[in-house]
């Protein structure tokens, strides 16, 4: 019985690495802007900040699974924060986003739909124009979610993207002991972007 449970691993592990050999591979970048703001809520009120505009740049490696389907992971830099009656925050934060992509289209025009977690950190920040030293009470460790879409104009090589994606945080920002208040990222990111294939 043990033999022949290592050799159905053996198997299932050579399946997995033919599949993952086989996967199209792309490398590509992307840059744009991020329209960031921040929202906290308590039990005795709710705020959203103004947005600020926030530059956003990030190399990805993008796993063909299927005709259809894509692993896409990025490490990007975003500039999130917000703006509340002249007061201003900006953040700089190292992103891992690990996408799940749905493809459509085939020919020279193609469109996709991506959405799964974010994983980042908050690197430095500025708040009124003053280099944030103390991150006491912030949490810089971030966990999130991206969800969006975009249209691509396919060329021999790869493919020239517009991709749109909403961004929110799921843990809490402050970090401190009163459980009832909340602080979260949101944005909407902008970027155009190019995709090369490998292997062709």
């Amino acid at each position: 019985m043990k033999l022949l449970r290592k050799f159905l691993l053996a198997v299932a592990f050579l399946i997995v690495t033919h599949s993952l050999v086989m996967a199209q591979l792309s490398l590509g970048l992307r840059g744009g802007v991020n329209l960031a703001k921040q929202s906290s809520k308590s039990d005795n009120f709710e705020v959203t900040t103004d947005a600020i505009t926030g530059l956003t740049v990030a190399g990805i490696v993008e796993l063909g699974l299927t005709k259809s389907i894509a692993l896409q992971m990025e490490a990007a830099l975003v500039q999130k924060g917000g703006e509340l009656e002249g007061y201003k925050i900006t953040l700089n934060h190292f992103d891992v986003p690990v996408l799940l992509k749905y493809k459509v289209g085939s020919g020279s025009f193609g469109a996709y739909l991506a959405a799964g977690p974010t994983f980042g950190y908050a690197l430095s920040g500025e708040s009124d124009g003053e280099k944030i030293e103390d991150w006491e009470g912030y949490n810089r460790f971030e966990i999130g979610a991206s969800a969006g879409g975009g249209l691509g104009l396919n060329l021999s090589s790869g493919t020239v993207f517009l991709d749109a994606r909403y961004l929110i945080s799921i843990t809490n920002l402050a970090d401190d002991d009163d459980e009832d208040f909340t602080s979260r990222n949101r944005g909407i990111g902008l970027s155009i972007g190019y995709l090369h294939r490998l292997g062709e």
